[in-house]
Order: C-alpha cells, then structure tokens, then sequence
C-alpha cells in the first residue's frame, strides 16, 4: 500500500510539473499544489479515525475520491466543490462522536 501511495504521490508532482512547464503559470501551479496539499492533509488525519472502522474505509474513500478530483482539476480546471469537503464530514463526524461518547469513542 506504501508502494502505492508513493507512487500516486510521484505521479502528481509529475503531472504538476509537466503542466507548468508547458504553460509556465505560477498562479496555476500555486493552486495545483495547495489542492494536493489538502489531499495529503487528508489523507494524514485518516489515521485518526481508525478506531471507528465504518468511519475510517468512508474517509479513505472519500481521499480516493478527492484525489480523482485533484486529477479532474489538473487537466480540466475544473472543481468540484462537494468533492473538495467531503471528508470533512467524516473528520467533522468523528469528532462529534468523541465529544458525546469521551475520549475513547
């Protein structure tokens, strides 16, 4: 699964770079990279939920999902807004849940 993950992770910057030095757009690549940064902030706080399973395979998900959205914006500029905050819900949720239930939810 490392494996994998570092090679989506490679493939990205790749096609980030590959992009702004075809079109050379600073504002553009700003943008892609603070996209993939969220994705990775994503994907670093699904450790978190690991004690509720249910939470956990729907947060990892939903990264997946966003990381099609990553895709989808670099090479068509567009956003998927829904996409973008969708796993906050489950973070949202879990936190939620350790608040009525303790600290050991």
């Amino acid at each position: 699964m490392k494996t994998v993950l570092a090679i989506l992770i490679l493939l990205t910057l790749f096609s980030m770079m590959a992009l702004f030095y075809r079109k050379r757009a600073i504002k553009q690549l700003v943008e892609n990279m603070l996209f993939f940064l969220w994705v990775l902030f994503n994907l670093s706080m699904s450790v978190v939920l690991k004690p509720i399973f249910v939470l956990f395979v729907i947060h990892l998900a939903l990264v997946v999902l966003l990381w099609g959205g990553l895709f989808v914006f670099l090479f068509q500029r567009r956003l998927i807004r829904w996409i973008l905050f969708a796993p906050l819900v489950t973070l949202t949720s879990f936190y939620f849940i350790a608040w009525l239930g303790g600290a050991g939810a």
